[in-house]
């Protein structure tokens, strides 16, 4: 079984950029994830300042195996729909420049009628972001806001133009009520990104995320059938919650490392 490449968000570390690689390296990574809009902006760095970013990312033996793109709104709320479509293009060339392949970004919750406006605009944002993605070399991985898999099948099939894939959080699949195991079976052709995340349900049917381990995922099994789904990718280890999430993400790391050695 191949080994998979592990990496963490610096959203787990809090740290600036410089001192995010460092940390990173210095805690086993092998990559980092980054937010274009709140952690590593295009307009930080400039067409120097961009080389320089990968030289140093080089020389702490980390990768960039994607980066993150946030939003506030749906892809189908006409608010400031267009700004937000540039941007997502915008993130797109800015992660082909750092070497990333794969932009993650959510786009808020899937409409269960696939006749409706809103359904249909998302539909149409989604191919033309494909299809800037095919042309740049950089692919799109969504990010479930709790959806039904059918749903996201359902999506994701829609998607003709380029390469649309998903983010696919097995922490967030299990706290929406779904196993994540059957999910990945189901979902397996379009996941291009995995989340390293947990959790636990609760007694009124939502979750909580816990610690890397701590929670309701069997790590081995999920791991052994990413192989059996022959996923190539990385896995990205995350903490969005908890008081020590650096520490977590370390300890996430080496777990990791420990079932995945290779037989």
């Amino acid at each position: 079984m191949p080994t998979l490449k592990k990496a963490v968000t610096a959203a787990c570390l809090n740290l600036p950029v410089r001192e995010t690689l460092i940390a990173a390296s210095e805690m086993g990574a092998e990559g980092v994830q980054f937010d274009v809009r709140t952690e590593l902006r295009p307009s930080d760095l400039s067409h120097t300042g961009r080389r320089q970013f990968s030289k140093f990312l080089s020389e702490m033996n980390l990768e960039l195996p994607s980066l993150r793109f946030s939003s506030r709104r749906a892809f189908y709320n006409a608010n400031d729909l267009e700004r937000r479509i540039a941007a997502t293009k915008a993130a797109m060339d800015f992660a082909y420049q750092l070497g990333a392949k794969i932009l993650t970004l959510r786009i808020g919750r899937i409409p269960t009628d696939a006749e409706s406006p809103d359904y249909l605009i998302l539909r149409e944002v989604l191919n033309g972001i494909a299809r800037y993605g095919n042309h740049v070399g950089v692919a799109a991985a969504i990010t479930p806001s709790g959806d039904n898999p059918a749903d996201l099948a359902r999506l994701l099939g829609d998607i003709t133009k380029g390469p649309l894939g998903l983010d696919f959080d097995p922490a967030g699949f299990l706290m929406s009520g779904h196993d994540p195991l059957p999910m990945l079976r189901e979902l397996h052709q379009w996941i291009f990104h995995v989340q390293a995340r947990d959790g636990l349900q609760d007694a009124s049917g939502s979750g909580l995320e816990v610690a890397l381990g701590r929670g309701e995922i069997d790590w081995l099994e999920f791991v052994a059938t990413l192989d059996e789904i022959a996923y190539r990718g990385w896995l990205i280890v995350t903490r969005t919650q908890g008081e020590d999430r650096a520490g977590d993400a370390e300890r996430a790391l080496k777990y990791l490392r420990n079932i995945d050695a290779p037989q």
